[in-house]
């Protein structure tokens, strides 16, 4: 039995049964930036320990039980595939790619082999096609199909790219398909400037994760430069899903798409069906995303039928049934939320935004530099997210595998906005539409207004001033399909005889009566500050569109132990 001096661990001196230390451990503490972090837990009587960090425990009675795991904050550091590129194609490849039409030279031209690899489905090794995924001169993935059937897996821990990637470098032009089959079959078409997704399509249900489109990041760089992107992908559900995701996040205003003809599916089979000429007509005559305000019949022919059938579609839950009668979330929609100081708006939007992400698994971006420092609204954050406070007191408070697991719920759906300066409203947005590339935002939070950087010309009024970036926001929300809420703040309210403040509308807020007539939904939280301090309302003052919701109030008690928000009856004096 070892003893905590031969597992180099350093117990604290003070403390109770659970201490904390630093983990001995060369691939956790000492490789991070932050080396004396405390992220080891040790338990004296009972003579444990486990590395929150990096999932190193075991007892001094039964040895360790478990190695350390990768540092899940280290950067990603991706494995390089090792690949031989034949110098010719193999007969039996090219007799594989000759049913698609696809030719010798353009197998040697992509450095298409032949080989063998292991493959789950059939728990065997056979045959493959493998497509190398080159970046200049270095392959960084491998993508291999099975010869017979159609099995296919990717070099392990690779780093995700477009395949093709190469044929775009430079260009303002691009064209996207879902497969490799349909890259070569463009090809012999005489176009080049093609790449396919590494992953397919996401199933046409799923939502679409930033793990699925974390190529598109790899991929910046080829990609900024791109003004016209035709999207022709497969002319199926999940084809479809994938088009909108990628129209979302590169941009309405570049993309293009490509309508197959009655029973093609896809580049390939257009080829082999109907020939290379067939192929690059049907390309050129993709139709731009429709030109936002200006719309034809037949574009919103497929969205007209669904309404027909469907009836209208209500936004997302808040996760308040009481609160849902009145206001649901649609994607694109613009927000403005606002109340008198204190009064807990934005520690509402904390608590709708973690509702948000547990039952839809939203992602949001937030820029909330009166939330500072972020450490404390991220400890705010975790408290909703397990119910306990962060630090001691009264009551239990949690414990550091709650901590970890707050942690890494919110590293996959929040995104926090900082910067050294406040930001303008363009800048704001620009950071905004690389986090919808990159990450999938889904929602925008803006707390508050007032700490933006508003320099404005000199004879700009602030009315015009305000509806210009009231305009620019909503139009960024539209063109991603991002929900963005902004919190204003109201002039200077008078108290009643009993000491509170009226509830602000969206009139009241300071700058313009545009916060009242831009955004889609008013929302108002209101708080009794002297009966119940804890006794809170919400008043949606407008709600645009009648499938969203009603104006209404719903009543909420806030927990000052925990910060979460339940329902409750509506009290009719406070008022």
């Amino acid at each position: 039995m070892k003893t905590w001096y031969e597992l180099n661990i350093i117990i604290p001196s003070s403390g109770g049964a659970e201490r904390y230390t630093t983990c001995p451990q060369p691939e956790c503490s000492r490789s991070r930036k932050k080396k004396n972090a405390k992220c080891l837990s040790v338990n004296v009587d009972k003579e444990v320990w486990v590395c929150h960090h990096c999932g190193w425990k075991g007892s001094l009675k039964q040895g360790e039980q478990g190695r350390p795991q990768a540092d899940r904050w280290k950067p990603q550091v991706y494995a390089r595939p090792v690949y031989v590129v034949p110098p010719t194609p193999s007969d039996q490849l090219v007799a594989f790619f000759e049913e698609r039409h696809i030719t010798s030279p353009t197998l040697e031209r992509y450095k298409i082999s032949l080989g063998i690899e292991w493959m789950p489905v059939s728990e065997d090794r056979v045959p493959v096609i493998q497509f190398p995924y080159l970046r200049g001169e270095e392959i960084i993935n491998i993508k291999s199909r099975s010869l017979i059937g159609k099995e296919f897996r990717q070099t392990a821990d690779a780093e995700k790219i477009l395949y093709g990637l190469n044929d775009i470098e430079g260009s303002v032009y691009a064209i996207f398909v879902e497969g490799e089959c349909d890259k070569l079959a463009i090809a012999e078409a005489g176009e080049y400037r093609v790449v396919s997704v590494p992953d397919g399509a996401p199933a046409a249900n799923a939502k679409p994760s930033a793990k699925k489109f974390e190529y598109l990041e790899n991929c910046q760089a080829f990609l900024d430069p791109l003004t016209q992107i035709v999207l022709a992908v497969d002319n199926d559900e999940p084809g479809k899903a994938l088009e909108r995701e990628l129209v979302r996040r590169l941009g309405p205003e570049r993309c293009w798409m490509v309508q197959w003809p009655e029973g093609i599916k896809d580049a390939n089979q257009m080829l082999v069906e109907h020939g290379a000429e067939a192929l690059r007509e049907t390309i050129s005559q993709a139709r731009p995303t429709p030109i936002e305000h200006v719309l034809r019949v037949q574009d919103l022919a497929t969205a007209l039928l669904d309404y027909y059938h469907s009836g209208r579609q209500r936004g997302l839950s808040t996760g308040w049934p009481a609160l849902d009668q009145f206001f649901t979330i649609s994607p694109g929609q613009f927000t403005s939320i606002t109340g008198i100081p204190s009064h807990g708006k934005s520690e509402f939007l904390d608590a709708l935004m973690i509702n948000m992400m547990s039952q839809h698994g939203s992602v949001f971006a937030i820029y909330s530099p009166e939330n500072q420092p972020t450490e404390h609204h991220l400890a705010k954050l975790a408290e909703k997210i397990e119910g306990l406070p962060f630090l001691p007191g009264q009551t239990e408070r949690m414990s550091p595998d709650q901590l970890f697991h707050a942690i890494n719920w919110l590293e996959a759906n929040l995104f926090i906005i900082d910067a050294p300066e406040p930001l303008s409203v363009d800048e704001l947005l620009e950071k905004a539409r690389a986090l919808v590339l990159q990450k999938g935002i889904t929602h925008l939070i803006i707390d508050p207004w007032n700490e933006l950087d508003h320099a404005r010309p000199e004879r700009e009024t602030e009315t015009d001033y305000i509806s210009k970036c009231l305009s620019k926001m909503k139009r960024f929300g539209r063109r991603h399909a991002v929900h963005t809420f902004c919190v204003a703040h109201p002039v200077k309210l008078v108290r009643d005889k009993n000491g509170n403040y009226p509830v602000p509308t969206p009139y009241d807020i300071s700058g313009s009566a545009h916060w009242r007539n831009k955004p889609d939904n008013c929302l108002t939280i209101w708080r009794n500050t002297q009966d119940d301090e804890h006794y809170s309302e919400a008043h949606l003052m407008k709600v645009r569109w009648k499938q969203n919701g009603r104006i209404g109030v719903t009543a909420f008690q806030w927990s000052p132990v925990n910060g979460r928000y339940s329902e409750t009856a509506l009290r009719e004096d406070q008022h």
